[in-house]
């Protein structure tokens, strides 16, 4: 036995040794993330109107017509349901001392989502000082596969 394989052999003991010590808590904060729990309320939707282009590209595109400009959109997280994936958006509206174009606006974002899946998109309305955990998702839209 060389001496680098014995020193591969002992480094895997010690991190084997070292998950065995630690456990699930251990080996599981290692895997931790910053998103925050996902909140549904029922009902609809009640902010800017959606669709969901499922035939022009690969993936369903969410378009949201905004009020104004100055809002921004993140995809928050994907839950996959049986026949079906849940799509988390989150929408900032802009400050209230913030400068904005005073017409209609559409964003558009790829829920990353093929259009093999069924989709359905929740949307939240949030300000854009406020924190990512604030506020619960509604259903905004959804879409077939084709």
């Amino acid at each position: 036995m060389n001496a680098r394989s014995s020193i591969a052999r002992a480094l895997v003991k010690r991190f084997f040794l070292a998950g065995l010590l630690l456990g699930p808590a251990g080996l599981g904060a290692a895997g931790c993330s910053r998103t925050p729990p996902i909140f549904v309320e029922p009902g609809a939707f009640q902010g800017p109107a959606l669709s969901i282009d499922s035939a022009s590209y690969r993936t369903h595109i969410a378009t949201f017509t905004l009020p104004s400009g100055g809002w921004s959109m993140e995809l928050d997280s994907i839950r996959e349901q049986f026949d079906l994936k849940q799509v988390f958006v989150t929408l900032r509206e802009p400050g209230a001392g913030e400068l904005v174009t005073q017409s209609l606006v559409e964003q558009s974002l790829d829920t990353r989502v093929r259009t093999t899946s069924n989709v359905e998109v929740y949307a939240r309305v949030v300000p854009r000082a406020t924190s990512a955990a604030g506020g619960a998702h509604r259903l905004a839209g959804r879409a077939e596969k084709r």
